[in-house]
């Protein structure tokens, strides 16, 4: 990210004096203000919850395992017996 410095700032403010006029000036700078606190604080949420959802622990501190078994899908009904028990064959 390049860096800027006095010099640059002096000249971006003389553009936008020059742009915006002394009028409209205060009034685009808060609201620049405003959506940069409300972009930070956005992304401040989304960065807590990421950790959040990747350092989860229980009451002790220990890491929370979840078992494997609870990932796997459920068995296949046998084929003997219907899944449904209203739609039994005649």
């Amino acid at each position: 990210m390049p860096q800027l410095g006095p010099m640059e700032l002096v000249v971006i403010a003389a553009l936008a004096l020059i742009l915006f006029g002394p009028d409209k000036l205060p009034r685009l700078a808060r609201q620049a203000g405003r959506y940069a606190a409300e972009l930070r604080r956005i992304a401040g949420d989304v960065r807590d919850e990421f950790e959040t959802g990747l350092a989860v622990e229980d009451e002790e501190g220990d890491e929370i395992v979840v078992p494997e078994e609870s990932f796997e899908e459920p068995d296949e009904p046998a084929k003997d017996k219907p899944a449904d028990p209203d739609a039994v064959e005649r």
